[in-house]
């Protein structure tokens, strides 16, 4: 191969790679920092809302558990069978 023609490539891939072929690379950049920025806080608004529906979820089961208790307990005694 023609040497001139391997040093021509050989520019145009250094070129390019170093970014001054007019290709912005921080902007690429920025935009990774802002989504990733996004979806920490959409991870974050998920994670909490997770945790409330959890603790809401322990209250009703024991509040159904204790109102069942209590029907029952009030539904033997009525029966004599304590």
């Amino acid at each position: 191969m023609d040497m001139k023609f391997m040093e021509a490539v050989d520019r145009q891939m250094v070129i390019r790679f170093d970014g001054v072929g007019g290709y912005d690379y921080g902007s690429d950049v920025e935009e990774t920092k802002l989504r990733e920025a996004e979806m920490r806080e959409v991870s974050e608004t998920t994670n909490t809302r997770m945790t409330m529906f959890t603790i809401m979820s322990l209250a009703i089961c024991f509040a159904v558990s204790v109102l069942q208790l209590v029907y029952l307990k009030t539904f033997f005694r009525k029966k004599k069978l304590i």
